[in-house]
């Protein structure tokens, strides 16, 4: 789907040309022509359609959490899929399907010690994610984070992201708007238009 929405030329017609269609394994001197886009479709829904039937979940023994993939990611897969191809009834349905039996949405809070999307940018809870990969913020020698800093993700550290002071601004001017405490590092130092992003 994501090399479908870079290299076809109209996503919404199924005449037009597509990636490659591979099946199987080439030999590294095969030369395959792109396929039209109903080709790629008709492919990915059979392997959406087989992998939702047969996939083990929340079954005894087979317990499955949002860093596998889920029910839920595959209907996601399926609703952006149809939206692309302009199948809008089709992405509803999916999308609907997701909401109804895929995960909670999260109630807000407007502290940051309660916030839940603070515990879901931590990898302690789920929350309202679909699917994520395992890469927690405090694997080995800072996990995933590691990437947006030299040392340490806080006002005492080296962050390699700043958020923008027009930006900040904005994040409060909305009543009980939980972005600020979600976002924003509680050790960022407003007076000195030191705002860290929360890892």
């Amino acid at each position: 789907l994501q090399l479908q929405s870079y290299f076809t030329t109209d996503m919404a017609d199924d005449n037009a040309l597509g990636v490659i269609l591979l099946t199987d394994v080439p030999e590294l001197d095969t030369k395959l022509p792109r396929a039209k886009n109903g080709e790629i479709y008709a492919f990915m829904e059979a392997d959406l359609t087989f992998a939702f039937d047969n996939i083990w979940e929340n079954e005894p023994g087979n317990e499955r959490t949002y860093k596998y993939v889920t029910r839920a990611m595959i209907n996601a897969a399926r609703a952006r899929m149809f939206a692309y191809r302009e199948k809008y009834a089709l992405a509803k349905q999916y999308a609907q399907w997701v909401v109804t039996n895929g995960p909670a949405l999260v109630p807000a809070a407007s502290n940051t010690t309660n916030n839940p999307y603070r515990t879901m940018w931590a990898d302690a809870t789920q929350g309202e994610i679909i699917f994520a990969l395992a890469q927690p913020s405090t694997l080995g020698t800072g996990g995933i984070a590691r990437f947006w800093t030299t040392n340490t993700t806080d006002i005492n550290g080296s962050p390699l992201l700043k958020m923008g002071m027009n930006l900040y601004n904005l994040l409060g001017s909305v009543p009980n708007d939980i972005r600020k405490t979600a976002f924003v590092d509680p050790t960022s130092k407003e007076s000195e238009s030191l705002i860290i992003i929360d890892k």
